[in-house]
C-alpha cells in the first residue's frame, strides 16, 4: 500500500506549505527567498542536464525549489513589498494622513488606540496600514472614533517597538503578522475627523 508521501505531488504540496510557513515565521526578505528561489532552480537545471529525473540531487534540488518558492510567495504577499505600500515612499517626517478607522483597540491611561487603513499620504494615494494612539488630555473629551470613520491626521510614524525582554509577548511582531509596521502617537488636536464613508460589513 502506498503512503501519502510516496505521491509526488503530495511532496510538492507539502514543501510548499512548509515554505510558505517558514517565510511567515521568520519573516524572510523578499531579496533572500528570491536569490535562494534562483539558486534552487540553477542546481536543479544542473542535476537535470547531468542524470535528469532519477538522482538524489535532482529530487531534493526540486524540494528545495518548491520549499523557497513558498517562500517567496509570502515574502510577496506582505504588503511593503507592493508598489504603492507607503513605505515605499518618503513617509518619514511629520506628514498628512488619510486614515480609515478599521478596528477599534484598547483604551488605556495613554489613550485610546485604532487600526487603521492608509488611504493617502499628503496628495499621494497609497496603501498599508498604521496603528493609530490618540493620546488623553485634560483639555480634551471627545468621542472615540467608529469603525469606517475617516479622519486626517498630522503626524509622524515611528516604528514598532521591539521587545526588549525575550520572555516577553512580542506585540509588535503580532502587528508585523498582521501587515501593521508603524503607529501614529498622536495628540487629539492632530486629528480631523472627515465623516464616515460607506459602511461595510465591519461597521
Amino acid at each position: 500500500m502506498m503512503k501519502p508521501f510516496d505521491f509526488i505531488a503530495f511532496r510538492l504540496a507539502l514543501f510548499l506549505a512548509l515554505g510558505i510557513v517558514l517565510g511567515n515565521v521568520f519573516e524572510i526578505q523578499l531579496l533572500l527567498s528570491g536569490s535562494l528561489a534562483g539558486i534552487g532552480l540553477c542546481i536543479l537545471g544542473f542535476a537535470a542536464l547531468k542524470s535528469p529525473y532519477r538522482t538524489y540531487l535532482f529530487g531534493g534540488s526540486a524540494l528545495f525549489v518548491v520549499l523557497t518558492s513558498g517562500m517567496l510567495l509570502a515574502s510577496l504577499a506582505t504588503q511593503p513589498n507592493r508598489s504603492n505600500h507607503y513605505t515605499q515612499y518618503d513617509f518619514k517626517g511629520v506628514q498628512l494622513w488619510h486614515l480609515k478607522i478599521r478596528e477599534i483597540g484598547n483604551t488605556t491611561d495613554y489613550g485610546q488606540a485604532y487600526e487603521t487603513k492608509v488611504i493617502s499620504m499628503g496628495e499621494q494615494p497609497v496603501m498599508g496600514k498604521i496603528r493609530l494612539r490618540i493620546k488623553h488630555t485634560s483639555r480634551t473629551s471627545t468621542e472615540p472614533f467608529k469603525i469606517d470613520d475617516e479622519i486626517l491626521v498630522w503626524g509622524n510614524p515611528s516604528k514598532l517597538a521591539a521587545v526588549l525582554n525575550p520572555y516577553q509577548w512580542d506585540y509588535a511582531r503580532y502587528l508585523r503578522n498582521q501587515n501593521i509596521y508603524h503607529q501614529l502617537v498622536v495628540q487629539p488636536q492632530q486629528v480631523y475627523e472627515l465623516g464616515r464613508s460607506r459602511a461595510t460589513l465591519r461597521g
